[in-house]
């Protein structure tokens, strides 16, 4: 709870100029929140999990960069 005299739209500013490069995926049964960087490549950059060893697994880890191909 933020108390401010801010008006909330200034806190939660969002550009909607840029659209969001961001896409939720699944791998190896794991949902990561990646932002794309280029055509086959992309970031890390959430994991979503309640498993508490995926956070541990060096393979998840926001700022990992995943290289992709898309299934023919």
């Amino acid at each position: 709870m933020l108390y401010t005299a801010v008006p909330i739209e200034w806190i939660f500013e969002e550009d909607e100029a840029a659209p969001s490069k961001t896409r939720e995926i699944e791998i190896n049964g794991v949902k990561l929140i990646v932002a794309e960087r280029d055509s086959s490549t992309y970031e890390i950059v959430q994991l979503i999990s309640s498993n508490p060893s995926h956070y541990l697994d060096d393979h998840y880890q926001p700022g990992k960069t995943l290289s992709l191909r898309p299934l023919l």
